[in-house]
């Protein structure tokens, strides 16, 4: 996906507007919605919960690698099939 960044201009400040008091900006074409826009949030982060992280690396099953070539091999074999 591409991303064009379009300088604002006197044009597009009622867009800006709408978007910052949480308004959507449909673009239309032939009579139909074509794109929709809608306001960048930011997102809250809250403080990480210690137990939920400590409980979901426990249930991660633990890797130990004696020989890289193996792993690569046994990695790319799997693959295969």
């Amino acid at each position: 996906m591409e991303r064009l960044e379009i300088p604002v201009n006197g044009e597009s400040e009622p867009w800006l507007d709408a978007l910052e008091r949480g308004d959507e900006v449909v673009f239309v074409r032939d009579g139909k919605p074509a794109a929709e826009l809608t306001a960048l949030r930011a997102r809250k982060r809250g403080p990480i919960d210690l137990e939920v992280l400590a409980a979901a690396r426990a249930a991660m099953a633990p890797i130990r690698v004696h020989d890289a070539a193996a792993l690569i091999r046994g990695l790319r074999d799997a693959a295969d099939h």
